[in-house]
């Protein structure tokens, strides 16, 4: 941010530090730009500025907050269908274990079953 600041000399010194938070905005440095947003207020209302820059200035202002949150909305769509994904595969695996459950069981009792009839043949 320094860095951008030392090349703003001149008249037009607010949009060249606009142009800096912007830029800020954009790579990712949303918190940093957050905290600047009162010092652009306090540092705009000591200047007097047409319409038009102060329109601009909250434009881009408002734009680049939507681009951190478009980044934001992406991410938790992404975050969903992945555990929408996970949830399927454990719907899945589920499934699987509760089919070879019941085969087991159908497996066990005709066992059961066989071992009783051997039984009672014996006893007879």
């Amino acid at each position: 941010m320094l860095v951008l600041m030392s090349m703003c000399a001149g008249t037009h010194e607010y949009v060249c530090w606009y142009s800096s938070f912007v830029m800020l905005c954009i790579i990712g440095h949303a918190e940093y730009c957050s905290h600047l947003i009162s010092h652009f207020e306090v540092f705009f209302s000591g200047i007097f500025v047409d319409n038009v820059i102060a329109t601009l200035f909250i434009f881009v202002l408002l734009q680049s907050q939507y681009i951190v949150l478009e980044k934001k909305y992406s991410k938790a769509k992404k975050l969903l269908r992945e555990f929408q994904q996970r949830e399927q595969d454990l719907l899945h695996r589920e499934e699987f274990y509760l089919q070879l459950l019941q085969e087991k069981d159908t497996e066990y009792n005709a066992l059961v079953k066989t071992l009783k009839d051997r039984v009672s043949y014996c006893y007879c």
